[in-house]
């Protein structure tokens, strides 16, 4: 077993470290921050860059996003993936602050969890190997690829075979991996400065477990492709079609 505290990577080492025939490393340094990130090897979208750039995927959104992060305050990362987000996060909300990142898929979450470890960020990021609803209950993960080399295959048997996969695309549907829900809500969290939700498809799902957040933070939907970046509280109360209830000035376009 590999101890995610000995990953840290130091100055002048150039490129990826193989960790192990899955995992490997790679430092990552951004907007003054120098930070060991892992990744699977096999992880074909987000992984891959980062591995392969030494960057930050989607560098320009990350930086969006860090901007709205105050010192000391607690952040939400829905929909983290493995963490490759959530390291920064927690370094910019810093001591005294507290990052909470929630995952549906248990190796994600490990992994997110081995690299908030590799990074000494313990003390600030937690990550919650559930998936974030309306009510508390169960829920199950898509049992085929929705997208990537193996698009339509079975998860299950690609992973089985070592094959490439876009973790990150994977939304929750039938007959793959089963997990937990809970509701923002029910933690019960103070002084939020900034939420990312990147929950394939089921942001609704989330928000309206999510109505007591304060209309003074910012929200950012990534896989919409807008920012709500004065009052987060509102979009709680849109329909479905969030992108287009939203009018300017409240909605930020940034992708597409």
């Amino acid at each position: 077993m590999v101890n995610p505290a000995s990953l840290a990577i130091g100055d002048g080492v150039v490129g990826p470290i193989k960790i192990n025939g899955e995992l490997a490393a790679r430092k990552v340094s951004f907007k003054g921050y120098q930070l060991t990130v892992l990744a699977l090897q096999n992880d074909e979208i987000v992984g891959k860059g980062i591995l392969e750039s030494g960057s930050p995927f989607e560098a320009d959104t990350l930086a969006y996003m860090m901007d709205f992060i105050k010192p000391g305050s607690t952040v939400v990362d829905a929909g983290c993936n493995f963490g490759s987000y959530s390291v920064f996060f927690a370094a910019k909300t810093g001591p005294g602050g507290a990052l909470h990142c929630f995952e549906p898929q248990r190796k994600m979450a490990q992994l997110a969890n081995a690299n908030a470890v590799a990074n000494g960020l313990t003390p600030i990021m937690t990550v919650h190997n559930k998936a974030l609803s309306f009510a508390a209950g169960s829920v199950e993960m898509a049992a085929k690829l929705p997208d990537g080399s193996h698009k339509d295959q079975s998860m299950a048997e690609v992973e089985a075979q070592h094959g490439g996969i876009n973790y990150g695309g994977l939304a929750l549907g039938k007959g793959g991996e089963h997990t937990s829900a809970i509701t923002l809500d029910s933690l019960g969290l103070q002084n939020v400065s900034f939420i990312k939700v990147d929950v394939q498809g089921a942001e609704q799902l989330m928000l309206y477990g999510a109505q007591v957040l304060s209309f003074d933070m910012a929200a950012f939907f990534k896989g919409l492709g807008y920012a709500e970046t004065r009052n987060a509280g509102e979009v709680i109360q849109q329909p479905p079609g969030m992108v287009q209830a939203l009018a300017p000035p409240h909605r930020k376009l940034l992708l597409g």
